[in-house]
């Protein structure tokens, strides 16, 4: 099975500062509905401690622009103490 990867740059809601995040999918993300993409990226985040589990997001929003390779993504991180909004792009 092949591997795709994807790097999601995601905004701060509290420091305002960009973070990169790889990850890798194993469905090509050109016939990937956009929010599965999001969905492989917040399993992601999951998976190296930053969420306590794959589902602790909402998404409001998630759009592909097919010509640029990216999704672009707009919900919130829901953590234990506290929910973020957050704003990501993912490129592939």
């Amino acid at each position: 099975m092949a591997a795709f990867n994807c790097t999601a740059t995601v905004m701060g809601a509290v420091s305002g500062a960009d973070r990169k995040i790889s990850f890798e999918m194993h469905t090509d993300p050109e016939t990937t509905p956009a929010d599965d993409i999001v969905a492989a990226f917040v399993a992601k985040l999951h998976e190296v401690g930053d969420l306590p589990s794959p589902d602790a997001y909402e998404l409001n929003s998630a759009i592909r622009n097919k010509d640029k390779r990216v999704v672009m993504a707009i919900g919130q991180m829901r953590r234990p103490r506290d929910e973020n909004p957050f704003i990501t792009m993912i490129s592939y």
